[in-house]
Order: C-alpha cells, then sequence, then structure tokens
C-alpha cells in the first residue's frame, strides 16, 4: 500500500524599506511584548543594541496557496 501526500505550498513576500530598531522607546515597546510572550527571552534578557528589531514598510507584497 503506499500513501501520497500532497501539500500546498503557502508563502508570503513582501518587499519594500526595513528600519533596524536597536534602542529607543520603540525598541522597548517591541522587546516588552517578546520578554511577556517568550521564556526563551526571559531566560536570558537582551539589552539595547543586542538584537535589534527590523520593521519593514512594505512596497510590493504577494502571497499564495493562503484561504
Amino acid at each position: 500500500m503506499t500513501f501520497t501526500t500532497q501539500r500546498k505550498h503557502k508563502a508570503v513576500l513582501a518587499q519594500g524599506e526595513v528600519k533596524i530598531i536597536e534602542d529607543g522607546p520603540e525598541f522597548k515597546k517591541i522587546y516588552a511584548k517578546f520578554f511577556e510572550k517568550f521564556a526563551w527571552v526571559r531566560k536570558d534578557p537582551w539589552k539595547e543594541k543586542e538584537a535589534p528589531f527590523l520593521r519593514l514598510v512594505p512596497k510590493h507584497k504577494a502571497s499564495w496557496g493562503l484561504a
């Protein structure tokens, strides 16, 4: 007996300008959400300038395989 599994490919593509957020009020706001949500962040906390966040301002976007 042979079983075949068909999986549909799903993807999201976004292109645009990226801003690196590594300190300041915006970093603190985003980091607070990460700290609350992820135990691995609470276990090994970050300081400003140690692990930046990226904010994408999309100019072009596409997706496929999504309902």
